[in-house]
């Protein structure tokens, strides 16, 4: 009699089961209740009716149920849940925000320090039969120290041969991806759509010309004094720059080599297919001009990676303290993971991101300005700082933004201390290549002493 009451018991089990499982997904309760009742009753009657076997089983049973129907309601709900993305479930002995600040400083350094051919095999992410070659975004990530944007699973921007591949943000998915970046492919050589050695040197060379300076550098180029530079003298520069980069390394030879044949693609943008045309200097200020706007989208899509058409302030404050000196680089960062919810939350757009970075090129002019509106009034407070900007420069800062810098560069009285801004904004534009690099070991800086010395020897 036990064994049929239990058999016939399990059979109601399931079918209750069934039905709790509908119950749960549609929320009605009284039909679980409903569904459960005839359970209750069957082993009183399987039994004899015992009362204490009965109370006991219908003890057992209501646990059973409520187990049941936990899990099935539960499985519903998973059931509406998007699915979760993709995570890196390897094991890491740092966080994620420590092995992003570990490799962002460590970028930094080659960045800084290391030769262009080291350089440029870290950040080439284009590696098909050993021949490195780069795209747009890589050739940002070369040249300007950008930080892993906010909510990505971005932890480095590059990576050397025999190291895992880094995973950065796919090209496909941004306006680079989509159109490609049309001005910076006017320096591929070969149409290929990819950017080798040669093109990345004279990429480098032309960003490490300050605006100010370029009338300078144009003269320089200007052998004959002409007001114009042709083909030849020009090549003359490309051909300079590329022997004082030195010899590749073994593992490079095939993504660098270049014969007489091979054409620039800006030299024949510059003097024509034949090379008969001359290079004004408004037209070299023009392109130069042009390829830092170029280089300033890019980094604005880096940090907008989700296409937005927005930055948020944790981001634009990565982009602004990327720039500081290695030894203050952690404390900046430090600020910026305390930053406030409400500063974060802040959105630059992109016209916001040009007026400041608009601002950030005549660096020298804003320092004299805040500098001698501090010694006349004693502070630089917040309302003085976007005066003085909009009435010197007749830029409108976004005030947002203003909040930003002055949570980033401000004093313990909330005056805006410019030694501080200028000694991280100072450092932006002289990323690029270092021609002074030499293989063997960095150059050490010169003595005053010695300067004297070696002009006394030649006197």
């Amino acid at each position: 009699m036990l064994r049929r009451g239990a058999s016939q018991l399990w059979r109601r089990l399931q079918i209750s089961s069934s039905s709790r499982r509908y119950a749960g997904e549609t929320g009605n309760a009284a039909q679980l209740q409903s569904s459960a009742a005839p359970i209750l009753a069957a082993p009183s009657a399987a039994c004899g009716g015992g009362s204490a076997s009965s109370s006991g089983w219908q003890l057992a049973l209501v646990a059973l149920v409520g187990l049941t129907g936990t899990a099935a309601s539960s499985s519903a709900e998973e059931a509406h849940l998007p699915p979760p993305p993709d995570q890196d479930k390897s094991f890491h002995l740092l966080s994620l925000d420590q092995r992003r600040r570990t490799f962002f400083k460590y970028e930094k350094r080659i960045r800084e320090m290391s030769p262009p051919e080291k350089i440029f095999e870290y950040f080439a992410s284009q590696r098909a039969d050993k021949v490195f070659s780069m795209t747009a975004g890589d050739m940002l990530r070369s040249v300007v120290p950008v930080y892993p944007p906010e909510g990505s699973d971005v932890v480095r921007a590059g990576s050397l041969p025999g190291e895992p591949s880094p995973h950065v943000q796919p090209d496909e998915g941004s306006q680079e991806g989509a159109n490609g970046s049309k001005f910076i492919l006017k320096f591929d050589i070969d149409g290929d759509s990819k950017i080798g050695f040669d093109e990345f040197l004279l990429f480098s060379t032309l960003l490490s010309i300050p605006l100010d300076d370029l009338e300078v550098a144009f003269r320089l180029m200007d052998r004959d004094g002409s007001g114009k530079v042709d083909r030849k003298e020009f090549q003359q520069l490309l051909n300079s720059v590329h022997q004082r980069a030195g010899k590749p390394s073994v593992s490079m030879r095939k993504s660098v080599h270049t014969s007489d044949q091979d054409q620039y693609g800006l030299v024949s943008h510059f003097f024509g297919a034949d090379g008969s045309k001359l290079l004004s200097l408004d037209t070299f200020r023009s392109f130069v001009t042009e390829l830092r706007s170029e280089l300033l989208r890019l980094e604005f899509e880096h940090y907008d990676w989700q296409g937005k058409g927005s930055i948020g302030g944790h981001d634009f404050a990565c982009s602004v303290v990327s720039c500081a000196r290695l030894k203050h680089v952690d404390q900046y960062l430090d600020k910026v993971q305390a930053m406030p919810a409400n500063l974060s939350a802040i959105r630059i757009s992109f016209s916001d991101f040009q007026e400041f970075r608009r601002m950030w090129s005549q660096l020298r002019l804003l320092s004299v300005a805040l500098e001698f509106r501090r010694n006349t009034s004693g502070r630089i407070g917040r309302e003085d700082f976007i005066w003085t900007v909009d009435h010197v420069m007749g830029i409108k800062l976004n005030p947002e933004l203003v909040d930003l810098l002055f949570y980033l560069f401000s004093d313990d009285t909330g005056s805006l201390n410019i030694r501080y801004m200028y000694e991280v904004l100072n450092r932006h534009y002289t990323t690029g290549l270092n021609l002074e690099y030499q293989f063997s070991k960095p150059v050490a800086q010169k003595s005053i002493l010695e300067c004297v010395r070696e002009c006394t020897a030649k006197s």
